[in-house]
């Protein structure tokens, strides 16, 4: 029998029933989808993960106040953290590696602008902290502020462009806790999918900060940049010495974590292998509940036409030629499915990546799923297309 007929065959045999090979198809179509969007909302998040990496950058070092033991998901769970101070940053001068270290405080508080009222992050920070990041945090519009201004804000263009429902540019003024500050730069877009904060962000400088919220001497976390001759690795050790000595702590129980981009990689790694292990557990489930959806559809098809199984064997089809046949008919079944839920996961992911969730799609997505759709159509239809190799052509036609 020629590969030819035998498609032509079991194309007349799907579309026969269409409403049965429907619902057969669904469990492959709901599970290569749900595969799909894990996959690609993981790859996703891994390229706005890189992106932002390449900004905080190898030489960057960034101390909060959450204790080692923790997770950041538990920093909003009641657990006390213990602001850093003043002397903490002066204690990190004395580390001959490191460049330039900015303070940070940080709130979320009310911002006004005419009669507008709004809320938005503001953080307090020193000139450094443009500095170190100048390749991510650039000038739009007027200017950055020095360590000896007070009264005056930088916006992020969201902030500037779309937080008060008009454009808030230099020269005017806008109310930070009922203080009033003068507007001196905007920050060019920033643009990736989790910078989104960061161009909403107002930066103010950091005394001014510490006064208006009432934070004298206090410091949410603190930023550094090590000098190009020395590795962050190393540094970073040095730093937890230095904190931990100071703050009367060992570095065990230390209160405070000491981030890098070696530190975010493996945090970011951790869930990332999550996700696609969430996704291959879907993609096995889906495809064992598949596998048993076509494998009784087959063994119905092979029951109801006997009588041509057999009228096809007398003719002389061989055994070989009737189970290519159904095994033809099996994987294109299975195939179908898993275009229609790879293309089904694409639009998806698209439409969630025009909201800012992160989507990102492979070409071995492609390759997993035309994989995945032959093997649950070999898996699935060897069985009924054995029984309908081994029919009598004699019992068959009389069926």
């Amino acid at each position: 029998m020629r590969v030819k007929y035998a498609f032509k065959m079991a194309y007349e045999a799907l579309t026969s029933d269409l409403m049965r090979s429907a619902l057969t198809l669904v469990g492959i179509f709901l599970g290569i989808m749900t595969a799909v969007l894990i996959l690609g909302m993981g790859k996703g998040i891994i390229l706005s993960i890189e992106q932002q990496m390449s900004a905080f950058g190898s030489d960057k070092i960034m101390i909060v106040p959450l204790p080692k033991t923790k997770s950041f998901m538990q920093s909003g769970m009641g657990i006390m953290l213990v602001p850093f101070k003043d002397s903490d940053v002066d204690a990190l001068k004395g580390i001959s590696c490191i460049k330039s270290i900015s303070s940070v405080v940080w709130k979320r508080t009310a911002i006004s602008y005419k009669d507008k009222r709004v809320m938005a992050s503001v953080y307090g920070v020193n000139e450094d902290l443009f500095r170190q990041y100048s390749d991510y945090l650039k000038i739009d519009k007027g200017r950055i502020f020095s360590d000896n201004e007070r009264n005056v804000v930088v916006l992020g263009y969201d902030a500037s462009h779309k937080l008060f429902g008009e454009d808030v540019l230099p020269g005017k003024h806008i109310k930070i806790e009922n203080t009033t500050f003068r507007v001196v730069g905007v920050f060019e877009r920033i643009g990736t999918s989790l910078s989104e904060t960061d161009d909403q962000a107002i930066y103010i400088p950091i005394k001014a900060a510490q006064k208006i919220f009432n934070r004298e001497n206090e410091i949410d976390f603190i930023l550094l940049s090590t000098r190009q001759d020395c590795d962050a690795g190393d540094v970073a050790k040095e730093v937890e010495l230095v904190m931990a000595r100071k703050r009367g702590k060992s570095i065990e129980n230390a209160d405070f974590t000491v981030i890098t981009s070696d530190y975010i990689k493996e945090k970011t790694d951790q869930v990332l292998s999550i996700l696609y292990a969430g996704s291959v557990g879907v993609g096995l489930i889906a495809s064992i509940v598949s596998a048993i959806g076509i494998a009784n559809t087959m063994f119905t098809s092979v029951f109801r036409r006997k009588k041509e199984i057999g009228i096809m064997k007398a003719i002389g089809a061989k055994k070989r030629d009737i189970i290519v046949m159904f095994l033809i008919e099996s994987i294109l079944l299975s195939l179908i499915g898993a275009f229609l839920g790879l293309l089904a996961g694409i639009l998806t992911g698209f439409i969630l990546n025009s909201f800012s969730i992160p989507f990102s799609i492979d070409i071995i997505v492609f390759v997993l799923a035309f994989v995945i759709g032959v093997v649950i159509g070999i898996l699935s239809g060897i069985l009924p297309a054995k029984k309908a190799g081994e029919l009598s052509p004699m019992v068959a036609i009389r069926a």
